[in-house]
């Protein structure tokens, strides 16, 4: 097909987007810590505004999270907060 100026494609974006590196989920781990040690209390659904993923995808990394002891929960989910572990 040839672009020409009558085909629904001329003006479309046809540009592939590079990867996020926030958004590797070992980086994104990392970085999750970073945003906690500066903000204990951001809850899920911020984070996941931040890193341009779900929360559900948070969630799973603050279960990996916790299982692997880097953050500890502090409190309720409405009034509590992240503990970061050294």
């Amino acid at each position: 097909m040839i672009l020409g100026e009558n085909t629904p494609l001329q003006n479309r974006d046809l540009r592939v987007a590079a990867p996020n590196d926030k958004n590797v989920p070992v980086k994104r781990k990392d970085e999750i810590i970073k945003h906690l040690l500066i903000n204990p209390s951001l809850s899920a659904g911020e984070l996941a505004v931040i890193f341009s993923v779900t929360d559900k995808t948070i969630k799973r990394d603050f279960a990996a999270l916790k299982e692997d002891g880097r953050i500890k929960r502090v409190g309720s989910f409405k009034t509590g907060h992240w503990e970061v572990k050294q």
